[in-house]
């Protein structure tokens, strides 16, 4: 049987997304509590899914800004540790563009990897995370700011 993706799912650093499904395609907004870009800033989301597997990515580009970045996610929907909660565990790839005059030095570091947790609902610590005002240890914004200087 097919999971359900549809709807609004929230990772463990406060970014969240919403989705629709159509046959197997994956279309949606992204908005990223992390890196260079506002929470308000909205983001268009493409993917497939197949049975209760999903991918998607995210270019962190619109009308507003643009990162020169992109983010994929892939990953497979579960249950949450209290057996009744939609989990998607996922690995994401972000590539970074590095401008042609920088390449030779600074290419290794285009693509950063890393692993996000997306539930139905929001974690609890997250809005503690976000009043704090601490860092979320974010890679996107570890490149924003190398990229300034």
């Amino acid at each position: 049987m097919a999971a359900d993706f549809a709807g609004q799912w929230y990772n463990q650093l406060g970014s969240w997304m919403n989705l629709k499904v159509a046959k197997s395609g994956v279309t949606g907004t992204y908005h990223t509590a992390v890196g260079a870009p506002k929470p308000v800033d909205t983001f268009d989301l493409i993917g497939t899914v197949s049975d209760d597997i999903i991918s998607f990515i995210v270019s962190w580009k619109n009308d507003a800004a643009d990162h020169q970045s992109i983010t994929a996610w892939v990953g497979q929907m579960t249950k949450d540790e209290d057996g009744v909660t939609d989990r998607i565990e996922t690995l994401w790839h972000l590539a970074v563009n590095i401008p042609d005059p920088e390449e030779p030095k600074k290419l290794w570091g285009t693509v950063r990897t890393g692993a996000d947790r997306f539930r139905r609902n929001p974690f609890p610590n997250v809005s503690n995370l976000m009043k704090s005002g601490k860092s979320l240890g974010s890679e996107p914004q570890a490149i924003a700011k190398a990229k300034r200087g």
